[in-house]
């Protein structure tokens, strides 16, 4: 049972990485430094949030 679950979540994982490749496959590189300025910032927030 424990496998057939691992099994499917890696089925789940590996169609979501295809389709996020498939619409990430015509961005720029300034594109993904915007994607990447934004994920820097909320992760700092993130980690920001749980020190006060």
């Amino acid at each position: 049972m424990f496998l057939s679950i691992v099994s499917g979540l890696q089925r789940w994982a590996m169609q979501i990485q295809k389709i996020l490749i498939h619409k990430m496959d015509h961005l720029s590189p300034q594109d993904y430094c915007i994607m990447l300025v934004f994920a820097i910032a909320i992760g700092y927030c993130l980690l920001k949030g749980q020190n006060v």
